[in-house]
């Protein structure tokens, strides 16, 4: 999903270090197949069950194109949501871990503790 958010440089090395470049992987190959996966995955679940989620969290000041937003959904199935990282901590915490318990049938109930961690380099 980053992937397909990327352009020019960035997604040239993203392209290298993911392996598609190797494998000969177009990108618009690449969201298809993903499609195709997901779709596969819905149409025959009478002999397993198996769960997926796709999200994305970006924060509310933090411009992303409705091009983008629509790609996520149309090729990964994938919620897209904006919240205040910086002001709205707990709340973003709480967003997170309720949306993780939903999805995982209740069996992941908490997943974060808090979001520090993830953008401060000097946390223990």
């Amino acid at each position: 999903m980053l992937f397909c958010g990327t352009e020019d440089e960035t997604a040239e090395e993203m392209r290298k270090v993911l392996g598609y470049e190797v494998a000969n992987i177009k990108d618009e190959e690449l969201k298809l197949c993903f499609q195709k996966l997901l779709e596969a995955l819905d149409s025959d679940q009478e002999s397993y069950t198996l769960n997926y989620a796709n999200t994305v969290l970006s924060h509310k000041e933090f411009s992303v194109k409705e091009e983008y937003k629509l790609l996520l959904e149309t090729f990964f199935k994938a919620l897209f949501q904006e919240t205040d990282f910086i002001n709205e901590n707990e709340k973003t915490v709480k967003l997170v871990n309720q949306w993780v318990n939903e999805k995982t049938n209740n069996m992941i109930p908490k997943l974060l503790d808090s979001l520090v961690s993830f953008y401060c380099d000097d946390n223990p």
